[in-house]
């Protein structure tokens, strides 16, 4: 469910400003591990609750796990329809900063409980790591998103290894993001239709399935090997 929110938004249980799923034309949610997690919506020119979307404010939307909040940065209005991009509310860090902080042989939950503490501004944001290895990283005038998974050298990603997963205002940063589920996708099960894309970093695998019964699908599937 696409659910509308205000800016001050912190629990996402009420059905909030407004319920926009009969009036959304397509909702797509991406993420790339230790990278972006967005969420794309279409609407029609016009629908009673246009007026409602503003920069800055909540949807939450459905995604493999689970609802997730994201914050409205972008609103486009072209040939009859209104574009909505939204990044997950993980990233309003990147407008808090940390002037300057040194981690000294820290585990992964050490080092990142120092990064949250260590802010210009506070939060809501809480962290989690099962990174027992430890290292150090110094850290000036970084914005907490650079400090977690930018790709400088003294960044956590690349001191201290590991996937970033967040959870509403939850951030777990672990050696191994997913598991198993046992799902298999059966070939010729009344699907005509599928591209495959495969990445060889820490292995990703992307398919899209389109089938004579199922109008929409979104699927993720992370594979360790």
């Amino acid at each position: 469910m696409l659910v509308l929110y205000d800016k001050t938004e912190s629990s996402f249980i009420s059905n909030g400003l407004a319920i926009l799923n009969k009036y959304c034309l397509s909702a797509v949610v991406r993420e790339e591990v230790n990278n972006t997690f967005v969420l794309n919506a279409v609407f029609p020119s016009k629908f009673p609750h246009l007026d409602k979307i503003d920069y800055d404010r909540i949807i939450k939307a459905p995604t493999p796990d689970g609802e997730q909040p994201f914050r409205i940065y972008m609103i486009r209005k072209l040939f009859g329809r209104v574009y909505i991009s939204a990044k997950h509310v993980f990233f309003d860090l990147e407008d808090n900063l940390i002037e300057d902080t040194f981690i000294q042989k820290q585990t992964g939950a050490g080092a990142l409980n120092k990064i949250l503490k260590s802010t210009q501004f506070p939060h809501r944001f809480t962290g989690t790591s099962d990174i027992l290895n430890t290292n150090n990283s110094r850290l000036v005038d970084k914005n907490v998103v650079t400090a977690l998974i930018g790709d400088q050298d003294n960044s956590f990603v690349n001191r201290w290894g590991g996937e970033i997963e967040v959870d509403k205002w939850d951030i777990r940063f672990n050696k191994v993001r997913g598991k198993d589920r046992g799902i298999q996708i059966l070939y010729r099960n009344r699907i005509w239709n599928y591209i495959y894309v495969y990445k060889h970093e820490n292995v990703c695998l992307y398919m899209s399935i389109k089938s004579e019964t199922i109008k929409l699908l979104l699927l993720k599937i992370l594979i360790i090997v």
